[in-house]
């Protein structure tokens, strides 16, 4: 017996030093770095190809890439990125030699792209999303608009902190997650001729759709979404820009938790404008994808649709904020402007500043009702019928308050935590 427990003992210790040794050794290590293939494919920058490029760019990239001081994809701290993750910082994506990406050629854009690795090999982990079965002319689109001559991409000096990344990134880099495979043949997307095809294709191969809506970041499988825990159940925590729970929704045609009971026209509205069916709009990180086609949108829906419908109740989140010290700063949380804004109008899109481009009360007013008259493609919900008029003019109130408590001489402060 004393002999069965001093193996017992003997075998557990080597367990436990095995465990602090990977542990130690991925601490010590940091993310891997791979051998870079090299990629000698060039992208002719065409006005079409800029113009897709554009819209995709503002679809999946802005949302983490745009500074709001700079106006540009410079980069930003990823508020939302679960805590678990690490501090995570967007890099500067913008035609600046040093700063930004001026320097990489086509290939070195592409090969991150589709597998994760950076010009220099080092492994940029799951937080920036892959595109492995994305066609090769929607990202030869995204190439020719990062070279092109847009405001957006202009040469921008300023860049943010290096990421650290947490343990946990650290040790799935290590022990799970690995580059994804570059293509060996030419893909392409389906057309608006195929729409069921089409629509998987936008929300699994290009959009990335299931991994926000399916269970977890930690399990969701790139090569194979279908195989994703949870696949567009929902479930899955993220942050909004105050750093409060967001858990993503049902996507599945079940009538009762999911969008079994939408119309096509009203899964439309929602993913375009934002506007959902109850009159409430959604919320960051879930932002309306304005540049996104009527007839992408329906094809979306369209595959969705075939998803076997599945009963998964949204779990609730508990949040207490400090009471609203005026009736806009109730009606600016109410309608979730918090959320994409942060309480103060310095969260993951900071509006301080550009308030002071709308002069009137009525231009403010005008804009906040439809947002995409003024900016086309922006990714903000239309209040139009969603904040009442006995609301707007103190949520305008409310709204003038931030752009008088900003700093002065424009320096803008870090995000909230």
């Amino acid at each position: 017996m004393r002999r069965t427990i001093r193996y017992a003992a003997v075998i557990l210790g080597i367990l436990g030093l095995t465990v602090a040794g990977v542990a130690a050794w991925v601490l010590l290590n940091g993310l891997p770095t791979y051998p870079v293939e090299p990629n000698a494919t060039r992208v002719d920058v065409t006005p079409a190809r800029v113009s897709r490029g554009r819209d995709l760019v503002t679809m999946m990239c802005a949302s983490c890439h745009l500074d709001s001081a700079t106006r540009t994809l410079s980069g930003k701290r990823m508020v939302d990125a679960p805590p678990e993750f690490g501090v995570i910082y967007a890099p500067n994506i913008t035609r600046h030699a040093e700063r930004g990406i001026g320097r990489w050629s086509d290939g070195d854009v592409l090969r991150l792209l589709r597998t994760g690795i950076r010009p220099d090999g080092r492994y940029v982990p799951p937080y920036m999303p892959k595109l492995p079965r994305a066609a090769d002319e929607d990202l030869a689109a995204i190439v020719a608009y990062l070279r092109s001559d847009d405001p957006l991409v202009a040469p921008t000096e300023t860049a943010p902190p290096t990421s650290t990344p947490g343990f946990l990134t650290k040790a799935l880099a290590r022990l799970v997650w690995s580059p994804l495979p570059y293509p060996e043949a030419l893909l392409t997307a389906p057309d608006d001729s195929a729409p069921l095809a089409r629509g998987r294709y936008l929300a699994n191969d290009l959009l990335d759709c299931y991994g926000c809506h399916s269970a977890d970041f930690k399990t969701v499988d790139v090569l194979h979404p279908e195989r994703s825990a949870g696949f567009y159940q929902g479930g899955n925590r993220l942050r909004d820009a105050d750093g409060q729970d967001v858990v993503s929704a049902n996507l599945t045609p079940d009538a009762q938790t999911g969008i079994g009971d939408w119309s096509e026209d009203a899964f439309v509205r929602a993913l375009t404008r934002g506007q959902r069916p109850d009159g409430t709009t959604t919320r960051y990180p879930m932002l309306p994808y304005a540049a996104l086609s009527d007839a992408d949108a329906r094809a979306i829906h369209a595959y969705l649709r075939t998803l076997a419908p599945v009963t998964a109740p949204r779990p609730a989140v508990t949040t207490v904020p400090p009471l609203a010290t005026s009736t806009g700063q109730q009606v600016y949380r109410d309608r979730g402007c918090a959320s994409c804004h942060g309480d103060r109008g310095n969260g993951v899109y900071d509006i301080r500043h550009a308030l002071a481009k709308y002069t009137s009360d009525e231009s403010l007013a005008a804009f906040i009702r439809n947002p995409g008259a003024a900016v086309p493609r922006i990714t903000m919900p239309v209040f139009d019928g969603v904040v009442a008029d006995s609301d707007m003019s103190a949520l305008v109130t409310y709204l003038r308050s931030l752009r008088v408590a900003a700093p002065p001489g424009g320096t803008r402060p870090a995000p909230q935590e």
